[in-house]
């Protein structure tokens, strides 16, 4: 989908990736935004750059135990495999819970960018600067500009490098599971969250 909406005051995930995927579905499951205050800034389609990197390195199952996906339900993706007969692609390790094969974790998240309907706020653009204004955060595009009020956050690709957390970051925590908030791999996810003000 190719949208942007100037005068929209939305809570904005920049990239569509598994973070970005996992705190959309986490809002709008907890009705803490509206569909139509949520936008996803992603050029290639969600999931879609963690999904070519599996294919690129030939990764046919995860390391990454059953739990961690892009679901609020910790065992969602188990039992979405148990209700399709696909028991088998959880791969038994030999510390800790079983791996799910990746093409079982892409299905299940697949489902649920189709339950909560994700790709109709997914904005096909690239993000070229944030900034701040006195009544919220401008997010410029290479497709225009997307306004929010409310907040957005975005991915940090290298944790070793120094960042301020802000007080924002500290007050919206409480939504953002730790696993996704801190990655194994290093990456910090930052969550700018404004209060709401009323309108």
């Amino acid at each position: 989908m190719r949208r942007t909406d100037t005068d929209a005051d939305a809570v904005v995930s920049i990239g569509g990736g598994v973070h970005g995927v996992h705190l959309a579905v986490r809002l709008l499951q907890a009705d803490l935004v509206d569909p139509c205050e949520l936008r996803i800034v992603d050029p290639s389609g969600l999931l879609e750059s963690f999904r070519r990197k599996c294919r690129q390195c030939g990764m046919v199952e995860f390391r990454s135990p059953f739990v961690h996906h892009v679901g609020t339900d910790p065992f969602s993706l188990r039992a979405f495999a148990q209700a399709r007969g696909r028991e088998d692609e959880l791969i038994p390790g030999t510390v800790g819970a079983e791996r799910p094969t990746a093409s079982l974790f892409f299905e299940h998240a697949e489902s649920l960018c189709e339950r909560y309907d994700l790709e109709s706020v997914r904005v096909e653009a690239r993000v070229t600067d944030i900034v701040d204004r006195w009544n919220g955060v401008e997010i410029q595009t290479t497709n225009g500009p997307v306004r929010s009020r409310d907040g957005y956050f975005r991915r940090i690709q290298h944790a070793s490098r120094p960042f301020r957390f802000d007080e924002n970051f500290y007050s919206a925590m409480h939504f953002i599971p730790i696993w996704a908030a801190f990655s194994a791999i290093g990456c910090i996810l930052v969550v700018h969250w404004r209060q709401r003000s009323t309108r």
